[in-house]
């Protein structure tokens, strides 16, 4: 638990809840379409060793929320820590993450981690179908130069995704006041949707802007969308707490942000090229 705890905390997306909780199960038929629809397009980056082979599929054998002290009413307790990073389909074989979501060493994590489609649940939370499970065959982009700078990264697959709609690159930057969505895997859990949120502020450089989505360590890399449902954003970062104390109780609920926490994505116009905008 103490090498998991120290895992999470090395993640730069860490925030909370900001005000009520909006996270809602990505499939579900009361989520938006629009989001629902985008859901196939939005992997999760999950270690190679925590997806069993069955034979016919995958068994993911991640860490039980349980296992983190999660008290058992909180949200989700039932559910398992898989998914190192989010992600977003943008081409036949590549998707866009965090830079902070690949270590240094490229080749060698790309060799231990994959991108798996549908981890979601009543999907793919108890068996992930092989189909599902693609490889890294190079990092096409890595750029990962700390807190208030870029963090972004290309990840090319080692075969094209059938059958699935791509992510659309906004070609427009954000303004204050924007409508936000985002869809990710909080702290590793299988894939939900937030469909409340906004611009909150535009940083110096362009780079990024910040937000107040409900956001944790994993939801890093994750594609934040406009109201057209292009992608605007990546998250790549904040500040607050992934799980706090429960007074009484010797147990953890999600954590909650101060006024003062925000979360962070960045921009992707200034890639210009690598991206195929439309």
């Amino acid at each position: 638990m103490k090498f998991l705890a120290l895992f999470l905390l090395s993640f730069s997306a860490i925030a909370g809840i900001s005000g009520k909780d909006d996270r809602q199960e990505s499939r579900d038929l009361s989520a938006p379409a629009l989001l629902r629809d985008l859901s196939y397009s939005v992997p999760a980056i999950v270690e190679k060793k925590m997806l069993i082979n069955s034979g016919e599929h995958f068994q993911p054998q991640g860490y039980p929320m349980a296992k983190m002290n999660f008290c058992p009413d909180a949200r989700f307790s039932d559910e398992q820590y898989l998914a190192r990073c989010s992600s977003s389909l943008i081409g036949e074989d590549l998707v866009l993450t965090a830079g902070h979501c690949i270590d240094d060493d490229v080749k060698t994590w790309c060799k231990d981690y994959a991108v798996v489609f549908d981890y979601a649940k009543g999907v793919g939370d108890k068996i992930i179908r092989k189909e599902n499970v693609f490889g890294c065959k190079e990092v096409v982009y890595r750029q990962y130069k700390g807190a208030f700078d870029e963090d972004l990264a290309l990840i090319r697959l080692d075969r094209k995704v059938p059958e699935r709609e791509l992510v659309v690159v906004s070609s427009t930057a954000v303004t204050v006041g924007d409508p936000l969505t985002m869809i990710g895997y909080p702290l590793g859990i299988s894939q939900k949707i937030v469909d409340d949120g906004s611009v909150l502020q535009l940083g110096p450089d362009k780079y990024s802007f910040r937000h107040k989505l409900d956001t944790f360590s994993s939801n890093s890399g994750g594609p934040l969308f406009n109201i057209r449902g292009e992608q605007v954003g990546v998250l790549v970062r904040g500040t607050g707490q992934n799980q706090m104390d429960v007074p009484g109780r010797k147990c953890l609920d999600w954590g909650v942000d101060k006024d003062s926490d925000y979360a962070e994505a960045n921009t992707l116009l200034h890639l210009g090229p690598l991206l195929p905008l439309r």
